[in-house]
């Protein structure tokens, strides 16, 4: 994670509140905001770049999670939430799943939120499009440019190449590609990044084809001309979900 992104801090214990300051301030986080005041906590959640909530609160850290990723405060909805709570419970996990929370750090064990933060991909999202029509590609980058790093390629063969270089979140690809069709392509990048998400445009509406690429590992299929406010909301779903299953995976794997 970049130093410079802000870390909000909502804890009612002094102590560990310290404890979680002095962790972020050893480790290069200087860009910290702590409270344990709910409009306070509000005020600065609009730039958080990760946030790291206190369970036993006078307000709800459950609701709260439920708030950020409603993205009502203009915050990013996508925001990583970490949850420090006395100890783990079955039954505690499972509501922090329910609610997106990302990670669950122990009292005990504050010294993993070093390894926490360090795996959050600081790296601008990126989204790979894969289609021969100009316009298209012009218009995905018009919509996404100032959020996201955007690249597009002409031909399934290039879209390929470059899907193997480069760690892309969210791949737009048109089913009728020259070089390797859309089908194919499709395949070949769900072969190597079995969780990668993938959205697949076509001119054509066909209920089977679309039936037999969501079989396949799609996650949305669109037919032209779509417009962009239908553009916008797919590709954006699909990188929410592309996000969430990255820090899910991460969660479980250094959680466990």
């Amino acid at each position: 994670m970049d130093a410079r992104r802000k870390i909000v801090i909502a804890h009612t214990d002094n102590t560990v509140r310290n404890a979680i300051a002095q962790l972020l301030q050893e480790d290069g986080y200087k860009n910290t905001r702590i409270t344990s005041n709910l409009g306070d906590f509000l005020s600065g959640l609009r730039q958080a770049g990760c946030v790291i909530l206190g369970k036993d609160m006078d307000f709800d850290a459950f609701q709260l999670a439920r708030y950020i990723r409603c993205g009502q405060n203009g915050n990013d909805k996508n925001v990583p939430v970490i949850l420090v709570v006395d100890s783990k419970t079955p039954t505690l996990e499972l509501t922090a799943k329910l609610y997106q929370i990302d990670f669950i750090i122990e009292e005990s064990h504050l010294e993993k939120l070093k390894s926490v933060l360090a795996s959050v991909d600081s790296r601008r999202r990126s989204i790979l499009i894969a289609d021969d029509e100009e316009d298209t590609c012009n218009l995905i980058k018009r919509l996404f440019r100032s959020d996201y790093e955007v690249i597009s390629a002409n031909n399934g063969v290039e879209a390929y190449s470059l899907f193997k270089k480069h760690q892309f979140d969210v791949s737009v690809i048109d089913l009728m590609l020259p070089g390797i069709d859309g089908e194919t392509l499709l395949e070949r990048l769900l072969d190597q990044a079995p969780q990668h998400t993938a959205l697949v445009f076509t001119a054509y509406k066909d209920e089977a084809i679309a039936l037999r690429l969501l079989r396949k590992g799609g996650f949305h299929y669109m037919t032209k001309p779509s417009n962009p406010t239908e553009i916008r909301n797919a590709i954006q779903s699909a990188m929410q979900r592309s996000i969430f299953q990255k820090y899910t995976a991460y969660a479980r794997k250094s959680l466990a």
